[in-house]
């Protein structure tokens, strides 16, 4: 066995166990952008995602689909509450008057 050791005291297996976990992680990250964007979600989303394992990763991005479907129709339904426009109040004053009265009321009001 080789007992040499890097300036941080690592093996050269040590280090390249790690190599391999950093590569492993960048490829499950652009995994989960490219999963974010086939789902039409954002990429903020990203660094919510546990990137532990590809199950982890999995398990944890339908968690946050989920999550993120039921924050936005929660939103759009609160947007969409609002009030119902008020009825416009009946207009007694046209009521009695003739046609020609009305045609020369309404006809004024456009000219000025």
């Amino acid at each position: 066995m080789d007992n040499t050791r890097d300036v941080e005291g690592k093996t050269p297996e040590q280090a390249l166990r790690e190599r391999e976990r950093a590569v492993e992680m960048r490829e499950m990250r652009l995994a989960a952008r490219q999963a974010l964007r086939d789902r039409s979600l954002p990429d903020a989303l990203s660094g919510a995602l546990s990137y532990e394992s590809p199950e982890a990763l999995e398990k944890s991005l339908n968690a946050a689909e989920q999550a993120f479907r039921v924050a936005v129709e929660h939103g759009v339904l609160e947007r969409m509450r609002g009030e119902a426009p008020a009825r416009a109040p009946a207009n007694r004053l046209t009521d009695d008057m003739s046609d020609e009265d009305y045609y020369n009321l309404y006809y004024a009001k456009k000219r000025n």
